[in-house]
């Protein structure tokens, strides 16, 4: 699996691209898109390789992989690189981007909120964002009953992806287990645990209907994934190769977010279909429980991610405040 990263520019040269869904996922579709468009404007100088299903690396291994150049590219939830970034748990801070227009400003390219993390992990961990993927609207699924509060995850086994988001599950009284995605269908179904952590499109793509009952509207954070290459690879292409990975790169983000709405929509009515029962958390079970148990994450987040914390926190602030001011009419341009 390991390969020298300095011969990148030979013709016909393989590049491949992590991912831990399935090939009939819409990241997977995202990333073809990607390819198509990269082998065509090179004139078939690079194969891209997409190593869906978890096949190449693990969640939690792909970007020490980009940067080490173990894998050439990989699409992972932007809070997997916390580790060595804190300030990119932002996106799994519980409810920080519950009101929609706030959330697609700050994954634009160049936003306050993303521009200083695409930087920190050039800069910190030698792999370079080319694009950011949404993963939709984030869920809890169940067996037992749907989670509408705390006290149906008490004392009980909850599937989570990161360290910060099992946080958040320890301090709402469950008990956090961190798998990688890959292997969460196989959790629910021998009992290994009864709640986990998704997104709603990933629901009929993994099928979690086969193996939980219940879907709940939880919202609790971001499922925001972004699209590395490893630095010294992208240095070593041609100008002109560069110009096409990044026009590749702008096309298929705007792409994605375009449809993520529509997405969520044809998950939701799939997971119904297929005898999932469909919850939404009232207003008084967030305000009261939810965001009351998850309270003190915030401050543990700002003490753990300095300067860059604080800055993206700043950029956060902003946003927030120009999408509640903006007319519908200015949101949409």
């Amino acid at each position: 699996m390991l390969l020298a990263s300095g011969t990148a520019t030979a013709a016909g040269r393989q590049i491949r691209i992590a991912l831990q869904l399935p090939e009939h996922s819409h990241l997977y579709e995202n990333l073809d898109l990607f390819k198509q468009l990269v082998e065509k404007g090179t004139n078939g100088a690079y194969e891209i390789v997409i190593a869906h299903s978890g096949r190449l690396i693990s969640e939690q291994d792909a970007p020490e992989a980009v940067a080490t150049g173990a894998a050439e590219m990989a699409s992972v939830a932007v809070n997997q690189y916390a580790g060595v970034i804190p300030a990119t748990d932002l996106f799994v801070q519980p409810f920080m981007f519950s009101h929609p227009p706030a959330l697609v400003a700050a994954t634009q390219p160049g936003s306050p909120v993303r521009a200083p993390i695409d930087q920190a992990i050039l800069e910190q961990v030698g792999a370079r964002v080319l694009w950011w993927q949404s993963n939709g609207t984030t869920v809890m699924v169940s067996k037992a009953a749907p989670v509408t509060t705390p006290a149906a995850i008490a004392g009980k086994a909850v599937r989570v992806s990161t360290e910060s988001e099992a946080e958040f599950i320890r301090l709402c009284g469950g008990i956090a287990r961190i798998l990688p995605a890959a292997t969460a269908y196989d959790a629910y179904q021998t009992g290994e645990v009864a709640a986990g952590s998704t997104s709603i499109a990933t629901v009929p793509v993994r099928k979690l209907w086969e193996v939980t009952r219940f879907v709940t509207y939880t919202r609790h954070r971001t499922s925001e994934f972004v699209v590395t290459i490893n630095e010294r690879l992208r240095q070593s292409l041609p100008a002109e190769h560069k110009r096409v990975f990044e026009s590749a790169a702008r096309e298929a983000e705007a792409r994605l977010r375009a449809r993520v709405a529509e997405i969520d929509r044809e998950a939701h009515a799939l997971a119904e279909r297929n005898g999932m029962k469909l919850v939404e958390v009232s207003s008084r079970e967030l305000q009261d429980l939810w965001k009351f148990c998850a309270a003190p994450m915030l401050d543990a987040y700002l003490d753990r991610s300095g300067e860059l914390g604080a800055r993206v926190i700043a950029g956060y602030r902003k946003v927030l405040l120009e999408t509640q001011n903006a007319s519908p009419r200015q949101l949409l341009r």
